[in-house]
């Protein structure tokens, strides 16, 4: 009987019961041979837990992920949907504002303040004044869901890289030169944890010309 390596787990809730069923070869015919019916009906039965407790698992990881976008859309929704309809991008930023101060109190819910700080992430990062609430809501994403620290070190990298490009004037462009620098060294840092030499040393070659 075949049965689902953690690699396979982390595929699960991306299939459908069909697809799982399928993949899984459990509904193959059980081949009697020299096996007793008792031995038949125990392989059989084997299968039908089998089946059942992936099925529950699928269900249960789109119950949660709807849980926490319908608890998500009772708290901000309108609000959310009047500030992306609205041209004046302040509001963007305010609301943003306002989903980064909150996020913390769902600090035991990731899931819900991982998705309060990305729409602060989207909201922010498009409006030019917005970046430094962008960067902060990507490192508070980070922090609650750190499987997510990849993205959010590449996303608060390129904001700092847009800002040190924009910076006009010998000072901005050294605060935002020290700002850019700080971000490369954090993403090497990340880098360096998950043992991915490459990408860390490019990341301390980018934060040595930056200083240059």
């Amino acid at each position: 009987m075949s049965t689902a390596t953690p690699a396979d787990g982390e595929q699960i809730a991306n299939l459908d019961v069909k697809s799982l069923v399928s993949r899984f070869n459990l509904i193959q015919p059980v081949k009697i041979g020299k096996r007793s019916p008792t031995t038949c009906a125990i392989i059989f039965g084997m299968r039908y837990v089998v089946v059942l407790t992936l099925v529950c698992a699928v269900a249960g990881v789109a119950s949660a992920e709807d849980n926490v976008n319908e608890v998500f859309d009772s708290l901000y929704g309108d609000q959310l949907r009047r500030v992306t309809q609205s041209r004046d991008q302040a509001d963007d930023v305010d609301l943003a504002k306002q989903l980064i101060e909150s996020a913390p109190s769902a600090a035991e819910q990731p899931a819900l303040a991982g998705l309060m700080c990305e729409h602060a992430y989207k909201l922010s990062s498009g409006v030019r004044t917005g970046y430094d609430t962008a960067v902060t809501a990507l490192q508070q994403w980070e922090k609650h869901l750190p499987a997510k620290a990849e993205f959010c070190l590449r996303n608060i990298y390129n904001l700092r890289s847009r800002q040190y490009n924009m910076a006009g004037g010998n000072t901005a462009k050294r605060a935002a030169g020290e700002r850019l620098i700080g971000a490369t060294l954090g993403f090497a840092d990340h880098f360096e944890k998950t043992k991915d030499t490459t990408n860390q040393v490019a990341q301390l070659r980018r934060a040595g010309r930056a200083a240059d």
